[in-house]
């Protein structure tokens, strides 16, 4: 029995031991609670000498309340732990919103939150605020409530135990989410909240990501509140009842038309349009009001006569009213037309101005035909286009000079083809098709004659009926031959004089598009082919006996005798030469006079380009409109359109000036004011950067007019890209008017046409060839070809 009581003794101090351990390894049980037990263990310890006689169950007593000791031990750590862990969770959630790292223009929000409400708020009492209690804080609007957003995400990610209570599941992909909002033609009970979404989000904005936004960040933005959130969720609902490929917009066959897809710059199938025009607008007259069926009925002309507004008003079958009540009647009926449509006015806006044209198939004949009037289809459709009275005027009834055609007819011989005129119009003026063709018909008569797909100039300058008519003679014609041939082709205002030379020769020389080949005989300048260098040494050998003439004395000299005849250059023809000095002299300070039937030349000694071009570069900047060649010769000494077009290709070399137009030009610094430089070139990367092939530039042109509803033409956007696509980061490749992201392996559209044709292609086989190289329109391949076949039987 006494060893039993020994072993027992012995056994408490391993007993207390293990205790101990547990209790280091815990590190979590406060050192008063461990002195404690430590204290009663030991008193209890000093109760039991070794040579203490008790009985067998004081001691098993004893041993049980020791073990009881330690588990109350370890139940009592774990209290503990999980006492700081809750400890730690409250500090967190109480601690004051500026302990946290907030960015600056959330921190103004915070401060002015903190000074409305006068005291510090912990992040538990910011979480616990609406949005309500923030928008009964005076001076915090709707805009702030971004910032809210802002500081809850922040406070949630920055804690796990503030994130405890904030459960956010995982999100599901739904099939309609990567549909873009701007681009669904829904129901009209959608049309405002789609505009809404799509002013905060901007046009990308899909279905997906308005899904995934919860109702408090919805009513973050400006003018929404819990009744469009509603509304927000049942359009979404409805775009998710339909199957996906419904809204593919394949044909009207396939899929309700209420559900077809288009996108703002999108050309689709005319009749497409006019189907869904149909039935939008019997669904919309239907669901009208009698008295305003009365009114829009009487107004366009729609299935009844059209009334005037006065008339209107006093036949209105519910009672008369005033011309101006009708007037704010109309108003309202076309907003909720707009609202009521499937087609956005962009998008009807975009094809009807490619397609609205005189000389081809009328458009929407169905729809047409509901109109008892041209004239009220017309405000059909500028109504439906979202267009100011009038709109459609400028593509119906475009206007331009009457002279626009001038310098086309000039170096293009006549009858022309009419899709080779519009595709002039087109890059003259920058407008589509359908109103260049709308620009030719409203010359007929009075500047051109329309013969089917041919056009004939009229009422033509003598110097450009001379011009146009020595296009069809590439060897050139005598004075008297001439004056004949152009009163046989009776293209000129006036006839000329068929028994003396009549003036207006010189003049069509002086503009620099016929030159004389001999005494009496003219020839166009599209036939004289010179090489740079021709120019270049002529003027040189002509200089240099001007100088030495100079030195002794002698300050002008006759072309013929004193330089062509001494045989100084005899490379080329004297009136080849003579052309160059006239055209080109003043380059090199040389000045040409053929007065009085002698060619006099002289020299300025202290000619200086530099001084001729900053007295350009002064014009320019003195003129916030473009400048064309023509103006320039005026201001330079020789009034030569030849040294003109030389001091430009100077100043457009240097940058200093751009082409804004066919034959315009001005400063860089003015040409692109106003413009949103970075869009533009961004929508232009859009086709670059996407080809492998070069783009012919109108590509370009067509792609950022319709995206901005621009009327600019192709070579203002080909200087803006060629000046400023490098300032972001695009390194692209220009010939003539293509564009590539990589280098181009011709020298021109014509040069490649040159390469790759055979001469036997028909022109559907050649629009195809070019189509593997270049992004171009058919027309202009049609064109080119053309050309390329006129220049070759000119030279043979």
């Amino acid at each position: 029995m006494d060893n039993y009581y020994l072993l027992l003794f012995l056994l408490f101090p391993i007993i207390y031991s293990l205790i101990k351990k547990k209790q280091n390894n815990s590190g979590s049980i406060s050192q008063k609670n461990t002195d404690e037990r430590e204290e009663h263990f030991f008193i209890k310890n000093e109760r039991m000498p070794i040579d203490t006689v008790g009985s067998k169950e004081i001691l098993l007593a004893e041993v049980a309340e020791v073990a009881e000791v330690a588990e109350v031990a370890e139940v009592a750590e774990v209290a503990e732990v999980a006492e700081v862990a809750e400890v730690a969770e409250v500090a967190e959630v109480a601690r004051f919103i500026k302990a946290y790292e907030i960015p600056e223009k959330e921190l103004v929000t915070v401060d002015l939150i903190q000074e409305r409400l006068g005291r510090e708020l912990t992040v538990a009492e910011f979480l616990a605020m609406s949005y309500d209690d923030f928008l009964q804080i005076r001076g915090l609007g709707k805009t702030k409530l971004v910032h809210i957003e802002v500081l809850r995400a922040l406070f949630l990610q920055a804690s796990p135990a503030l994130r405890a209570g904030h459960i956010v599941e995982e999100y599901v992909p739904h099939e309609t989410d990567g549909l873009v909002i701007s681009q669904l033609a829904l129901p009209h009970q959608y049309k405002a909240i789609c505009n809404l979404l799509v002013g905060h989000f901007g046009e990308s904005v899909t279905i997906g990501d308005i899904r995934q936004l919860d109702a408090n960040a919805l009513k973050v933005i400006p003018m929404l509140g819990k009744k469009k959130v509603t509304l927000i969720s049942e359009m979404i609902a409805y775009v998710d009842e339909k199957m996906l490929n419904e809204f593919s917009g394949q044909s009207l066959g396939e899929a309700a038309p209420s559900h077809l897809l288009f996108s703002h710059n999108e050309d689709i199938d005319l009749s497409v349009l006019e189907e869904i025009l149909i039935q939008d607008l019997a669904s919309f007259f239907s669901a009208l009001s009698e008295r305003d069926q009365f009114i829009t009925s009487g107004r366009l002309g729609y299935l009844s006569a059209e009334k005037t507004l006065q008339e209107i008003g006093d036949t209105l079958p519910s009672g008369k009213i005033t011309r101006e009540r009708v007037r704010q009647l109309q108003q309202r009926i076309e907003r909720n037309w707009h609202a009521h449509m499937r087609i956005s006015p962009t998008t009807l806006w975009v094809n009807v101005k490619s397609n609205l044209s005189l000389l081809r198939a009328e458009l929407f004949t169905e729809l047409q035909s509901r109109f008892s009037s041209k004239k009220g289809f017309y405000e059909f459709l500028e109504m439906s286009c979202n267009l100011s009275s009038g709109g459609l005027t400028k593509i119906v009834y475009p206007e331009i000079s009457p002279t626009i055609l001038d310098d086309f007819w000039a170096i293009n011989a006549s009858p022309a083809e009419l899709e080779t005129i519009t595709l002039y119009l087109q890059d003259r003026l920058g407008i589509e098709k359908a109103v260049a063709e709308n620009a030719i018909s409203h010359l007929d008569g009075k500047k051109v004659e329309l013969l089917g797909e041919m056009v004939i100039p009229i009422n033509l300058s003598k110097p450009l009926a001379l011009a146009n008519t020595l296009l069809d003679y590439p060897k050139g014609l005598a004075w008297n031959i001439l004056h004949k041939k152009v009163n046989e082709k009776a293209i000129a205002r006036a006839l000329l004089p068929e028994e003396r030379i009549d003036g207006s020769i010189s003049a069509a020389v002086d503009n620099g598009w016929a030159y004389q080949i001999d005494r009496g005989t003219y020839r166009h300048l599209n036939f004289l082919q010179l090489t740079e260098d021709e120019i270049e040494q002529t003027l040189q050998n002509v200089r240099e006996v001007l100088v030495e003439e100079a030195e002794l004395g002698r300050n002008s000299l006759n072309l013929s005798i004193d330089y062509y005849q001494k045989g100084q250059s005899n490379a080329l023809d004297y009136f080849t030469v003579r052309h160059i000095v006239r055209a080109f002299g003043e380059r090199q300070g040389i000045f040409f006079n053929g007065k009085s039937g002698a060619d006099t030349i002289s020299i300025e000694q202290d000619f200086s380009l530099a001084s001729q071009e900053n007295v350009l570069v002064s014009l320019f900047a003195a003129s916030n409109r473009p400048l064309d060649k023509k103006f320039i010769a005026s201001k330079i000494r020789s009034q030569s359109l030849g040294h003109a077009g030389y001091y430009l290709d100077k100043l457009l070399l240097k940058g200093t000036i751009v082409r804004v137009d066919e034959a315009d030009y001005q400063l860089t610094e003015y040409a692109f004011a106003g413009l949103d430089v970075e869009a533009i070139i961004h929508k232009a990367a859009e086709i670059i950067e996407s080809e492998s092939r070069a783009i012919e530039v109108e590509r370009i042109q067509r792609h950022i007019n319709n995206a901005f509803d621009f009327n600019y033409n192709k070579y203002l956007y080909l200087s803006l890209l060629k000046s400023c696509a490098a300032d972001f980061g695009f390194e692209w490749h220009f010939v003539y008017n293509l564009v590539c992201k990589t280098e181009f392996a011709y020298e021109s559209l014509s040069d490649m046409c040159r390469q790759l044709f055979s001469g036997n292609e028909s022109y559907e086989d050649a629009i195809a060839i070019i189509n593997q190289h270049c992004l171009i329109d058919p027309g202009r391949v049609r064109n080119m070809i053309k050309q390329i076949i006129q220049n070759e039987k000119a030279h043979e």
